[in-house]
This record gives structure tokens, sequence and C-alpha cells, in this order.
């Protein structure tokens, strides 16, 4: 399974989307907030690690407090750094997925505790292709990801749909002319229990 991963890795990548990757990674390194097209919709994001940059990230949207991001991480040893234990099932459910998938874990390392929910769990997504995989990549780091929008508005499938509130406080936008290969609407949810149960959230 690893093996193929790397596989995935040496697919090619546009020069011009692996210069803008780097440019935003310096961001993410720099401890900003950045708003960046994962492989699903814009969204708004910061180094995994930086727990002032996540707070202002809910301000940013009025978020209420205690509610967990979505993790991007880029590799299979990136994601064993978040999760505590990754139950076979996670793997079987991201091989076959054909489709970006947010998978929910029971408990997160130390490291990473703060990106818990209130019940202690997760989620994680795993990406290894196009602008988000060489963003987080090069910043050589996990990145959160929620939607550009004000909490419990419409998500934004374009930067020009993002409301002007939300891009006069970022530090840095990816722009907008790049062919990022978006599909346009969410990814699905997984969540899985302690005992390997699994339950579809979306």
């Amino acid at each position: 399974m690893i093996e193929k991963r790397k596989t995935l890795r040496k697919e090619a990548i546009d020069p011009l989307i692996f210069e803008e990757a780097s440019r935003c990674a310096q961001s993410i390194k720099k401890g900003e907030i950045l708003i960046f097209p994962s492989e699903t919709l814009w969204g708004i994001g910061c180094s995994a690690l930086n727990k002032d940059a996540i707070e202002k990230i809910n301000q940013i949207k009025r978020r209420s407090e205690g509610k967990s991001f979505i993790t991007l991480v880029s590799s299979w040893r990136m994601l064993q750094k978040v999760v505590k234990h990754i139950p076979p099932i996670a793997e079987e459910l991201i091989e076959v997925s054909d489709k970006p998938i947010t998978i929910i874990y029971p408990e997160a390392n130390d490291t990473y505790k703060h990106l818990c929910s209130e019940n202690g769990e997760i989620a994680v997504r795993l990406i290894e292709k196009g602008f988000p995989f060489m963003l987080i990549e090069k910043a050589a780091q996990p990145v959160i990801s929620t939607s550009a929008n004000i909490s419990g508005n419409a998500s934004s499938k374009a930067l020009s749909e993002i409301p002007e509130e939300i891009i006069s406080q970022v530090d840095c936008i990816a722009k907008e002319t790049l062919n990022y290969d978006l599909i346009g609407k969410a990814s699905s949810i997984v969540k899985i229990g302690e005992n390997g149960s699994i339950k579809i959230l979306r």
C-alpha cells in the first residue's frame, strides 16, 4: 500500500502549480493564514501546529469554539504522526476510495490533541496529488483546512465567491488562475469507532 502511494507522488505536476505551492508553503511556515484550493473546494487554513493561527481562523469565520477542523496530510507517515492508532479498515477505505475522503479517528497523538473535537476525535484527510499535496509537502507539516466562508454560509467553489470580509483578514491567497482541478464539493466523511465500526456522516 505504501508502495502504491509512492507511485502516486510521481504524477506530473504543472510547474506553475509547483511554484505556487512553494510560495504558499512559505506562508504556512511563517505561521500565516492562507486561502487556497484543496482538492474539493476553496478553503482557509494554516499550520496544524500553530494554535494562534487556528484561533484566528475561528474568529475570521465567526466559528464556535470547540468545533474541530479537518487536518490535511500528504503521506502515510505524516498520518501516523497525527493519529494515535490507525485501524486496518482506515487503510482499506483510503485505498479503495476514488474520491476525497475524510476519516474521523478516535484519538490523536499528543502533539495534535488541540485539533480534536470535544469528544477527543480527530478528522484527517490524506491527499496524495495536486496543489494541496505539494503545499503540505513543501510546508513539511500537516495543514488544517476549513471552508472559506462565514460559518453556516455556503462553501466557495471559486476564489471570487469568498466574502471580502474573509479575504481582507488573511495573509496569503493562492492564485485563482491556475488549473487546480477541484471537484467542487466537500469530501465524504467517515467515522471509525474504537472497535473498528464505520459510520458514514457525509
